[in-house]
């Protein structure tokens, strides 16, 4: 009798195994499931052994809110999924997920901080204010465009070879990353805050990505502020270094000076008999100054 109580007991659970569930609640996303023959009833659910296994999935322009269940695609590589109306994504149980596509929907957060496999990443035209990727070292092309990023950091991804960054709000962009010579693509127009961007040699980045804002340069180093050009003590400048706000030029005698960024660019200029001269920096960046006594 118990060996009988024992044996219906497996059996039991083995067709609970075998009948375990996702919970699918978008009934546009489980439509797109019975399209590809993975679910037969609009019910809000499918077997999970029919989607465990799945590697590839294209989810293109059908009306999908709401991704829930996409965690249990836990074999999935390749996920395409723009022109929907999603507004938060977390893919961090996807963890095989290489390739991925967001574009045109309307994400206010993107969660990818188990995705360490992940190689192409687009997610252009969303709503993304920030984005971590310190876990996606393995990226080789990234395209945010239209988005309202503030700060990108991507100074260990080693293996970057395309950035699109366009029409962002960025301030901070750190692209020293020790691979600077094998990104063949690269622009970041339309960011009117990011004045400075870090990179390995400056000197390479003027030379090769031209497709940056009137406001920017390149830099070696976008936190210190340089005073290379004013030794004599008939001249200073403060405070060092100046992350935007009040800089004061001060001068012992009559002097004309000079404020120029990494580009050559002359951002202010002025001439004092002598004492201070307050000046307004709206936004951070490094700065080089000269200056001919009169």
């Amino acid at each position: 009798m118990k060996k009988s109580l024992l044996y219906m007991s497996i059996l039991f659970v083995c067709a609970f195994a075998q009948a375990q569930n996702t919970y699918v609640p978008d009934d546009n996303f489980e439509q797109v499931l019975i399209d590809l023959n993975l679910d037969d009833v609009l019910d809000d659910y499918v077997l999970t052994a029919n989607i465990n296994t799945l590697v590839n999935l294209t989810i293109l322009n059908k009306g999908v809110d709401d991704l829930t269940g996409i965690e249990d695609f836990t074999a999935l590589e390749y996920l395409w999924c723009p022109q929907n109306n999603l507004t938060s994504l977390d893919l961090s149980a996807n963890t095989a997920l290489e390739t991925l596509n967001c574009d045109f929907n309307d994400l206010n957060s993107l969660g990818l901080s188990s995705n360490t496999a992940l190689e192409y990443l687009s997610c252009k035209n969303n709503n993304l204010s920030s984005l971590d990727l310190s876990s996606n070292t393995a990226l080789e092309r990234f395209y945010c465009n239209d988005n309202n990023l503030t700060s990108l950091d991507l100074s260990t991804h080693t293996a970057l070879t395309q950035l699109f960054c366009k029409s962002n709000n960025l301030s901070v962009l750190n692209l020293a990353n020790g691979n600077n010579t094998n990104i063949v693509g690269f622009s970041s127009t339309g960011n009117s805050n990011l004045t400075c961007i870090q990179v390995d040699n400056a000197s390479y980045s003027i030379t090769n990505w031209t497709s940056i804002d009137d406001v920017a340069s390149f830099s070696e180093d976008c936190d210190t502020l340089s005073t290379n050009s004013f030794e004599r003590p008939a001249f200073s400048i403060y405070p060092i270094p100046n992350n935007g706000g009040i800089i004061t030029v001060d001068a012992l005698e009559a002097v004309t000076y000079e404020l120029i960024n990494t580009r050559g660019q002359i951002i202010k200029q002025g001439h004092l008999t002598s004492g201070k001269k307050p000046t307004q920096l709206y936004e951070p960046i490094s700065w080089t100054v000269c200056y001919d006594n009169t």
